[in-house]
Parts: structure tokens; C-alpha cells; sequence
């Protein structure tokens, strides 16, 4: 379970910083308690062999083996291994949360487009609440084969269908389809996974394919203006490249320190400056009409 600290730091204190350091749920010292206490233990074994057990002249001969370590130590290059493993590591988590779907963006979509007149809206809205309910649906079955707390909650298709993301006649479909099997490893046990994730959005294309043939779409993208916009841009662009890329006689083109100089201080007096007083003057005006605006 992911473990929030907003709350902690909502406001700034002292002792922001060293509430933060002392949490133990989702801390550094949870993550490598074990590895921290078994080496503190292995180094005070060494500490109490070097001090007691050893005679004077091994004594010095560990001395000197701890001096070698300790001069050539830095010829491990940990520094620049752990930046490297953390930098893949961290780009990895990002590219996993940047692709783990929300449904916000294709439900908001949904609404918007897929509507009709009152007599058929009990319909429409028993489309889009199917649509979104299989692309959940492709959803949970691709975490299943990838995510222990998804496995731990849909064990097989029945529990998916005790939850409402599954009907009975759904399963006898998802079932028919013959998927290739791919071995894989779970854990220790190498499990054989039919890859149907693809199925629940195939029944979501049908219905949205469905609603359109039934006019619940009424307002579809077009891209027949894009394609006449870029067609122009391009023949325009060449046409004018005909005159522009000549190469001229005469040196009449504008130099650019000219230009940067005329940028350099945008809130002076010339022609091209920024209007300060206009500014000064709206916000004065609107700032004293929305104040005169009684709630």
C-alpha cells in the first residue's frame, strides 16, 4: 500500500524534516533494516576479534590489510553503479505509472460523445458503463498475470465475476476464444498464461461500432480539414521557398542584432514595448468592477 506524507508536510515547521526522518511505515529504515543490522553485527564481530582475540603482531598485520582496503577502496566505482542502477530503476517506475491506465480520460470521452435523445438514454448509458466496465475488465486480467495484490484478489475468472466486472455468458465467451499459451514463472511455479487480454476490448470496439451505426455517436472526429490544412501548408511552403531560398545579389537582409536589441528592455518607451499603464490601468478597472459583485 502506497503511504502518504502530504498530510505531514502540509505546513512548514522545525520539525517537518525530522517527523519525516522518524516515520517508519514506507522509511528508508524499513526498506533496509535487515541488511543494516546484519552488517553493524559482522562489523562489531571484526571490532571485538581485532580489539580482544588477536595478539599484537596480528594485531598490526590487520592493520595494515585494513589500511590496503581502505586506500584502494576507491577503485569500486559505487557511486556511479548505484547512479546508474537508481536512474534505470527510477525511468522504469515512471514509464510503469505513466502506462497504468486511468479511466478518467476515456469515461470523461464516453460522456461527452456517446449521447442520444431521452428515449434511447437508458441505453447509451448502459453502452458506456459496459465499455468502461471492459476496458476494466482487460485491465484487471493483465494485472493478474503481473501483479501479486491483482492475483491475490482474482484468483480465477469466478472471483472477477463476483465482483460485477463479469458476466456469466461473458466467461462462456472469454472462455471459447483459443489464445496461445506462453509459459511463464510465477514465483517458483511455472503456470501456463492464455493472453486474452485483448477480448474485453474487442467487445468494447463492437459496442462503441454499435452506438455508431445507431446514431448515438452524432459528432464523430473528422480529420478530412486537417488533411486539406496540411495538404496547403506544404505546397505553400515550397511555393514560397522558390523566392526565398534564391541567392541574392545585393546584402539587404535584416541583421538580427537589430531585433535583439529592440528586445533587450521590454519595458522602456519605444513603439513595441510593453503597455505597463494599460496594464495597471484593466486591473484597476477589474479588479474594482469584480469587488463591487455581491455573492
Amino acid at each position: 500500500m502506497t503511504i502518504s506524507y502530504n498530510l505531514d508536510v502540509a505546513s512548514v515547521s522545525s520539525f517537518t524534516f525530522l517527523k519525516l526522518l522518524l516515520r517508519w511505515r514506507g522509511s528508508i529504515w524499513k526498506s533496509v533494516k535487515s541488511e543494516l543490522l546484519l552488517w553493524v553485527i559482522a562489523y562489531y564481530i571484526v571490532f571485538c576479534i581485532y580489539r580482544y582475540a588477536l595478539t599484537p603482531p596480528q594485531q598490526r598485520e590487520f592493520e595494515k590489510i585494513a589500511y590496503y582496503c581502505n586506500q584502494h577502496l576507491d577503485y569500486i566505482p559505487l557511486t556511479f553503479m548505484l547512479a546508474f542502477f537508481v536512474n534505470i530503476i527510477a525511468d522504469r517506475w515512471r514509464k510503469i505509472f505513466n502506462n497504468m491506465g486511468w479511466i478518467e480520460n476515456l469515461a470523461l470521452t464516453l460522456t461527452a460523445v456517446l449521447r442520444t435523445d431521452a428515449a434511447h438514454e437508458e441505453e447509451a448509458r448502459l453502452m458506456r458503463r459496459s465499455i468502461i466496465r471492459y476496458m476494466i475488465l482487460s485491465q484487471i486480467l493483465v494485472y493478474r498475470d503481473i501483479s501479486m495484490q491483482v492475483r491475490r484478489r482474482f484468483p480465477d475468472l469466478s472471483s472477477i465475476v463476483n465482483e460485477g466486472f463479469m458476466l456469466e455468458h461473458e466467461v462462456e465467451m472469454y472462455e471459447d476464444v483459443k489464445a496461445p499459451e506462453v509459459k511463464k514463472r510465477v514465483l517458483l511455479f511455472s503456470i501456463f498464461i492464455s493472453n486474452q487480454y485483448w477480448l474485453p476490448v474487442n467487445w468494447a470496439v463492437t459496442l462503441i461500432a454499435r452506438a455508431r451505426s445507431k446514431d448515438f455517436i452524432a459528432d464523430a472526429p473528422s480529420y478530412s480539414l486537417m488533411m486539406k490544412v496540411v495538404f496547403l501548408a506544404v505546397r505553400s511552403y515550397f511555393v514560397i521557398c522558390l523566392v526565398s531560398r534564391q541567392f541574392l545579389i545585393g546584402d539587404g537582409a535584416p541583421k538580427g542584432p537589430s531585433v535583439a536589441e529592440a528586445l533587450l528592455n521590454p519595458l522602456g518607451e519605444d513603439d513595441d514595448d510593453f503597455e505597463c499603464n494599460f496594464l495597471i490601468n484593466r486591473n484597476t478597472t477589474v479588479g474594482r468592477g469584480l469587488s463591487l459583485i455581491s455573492t
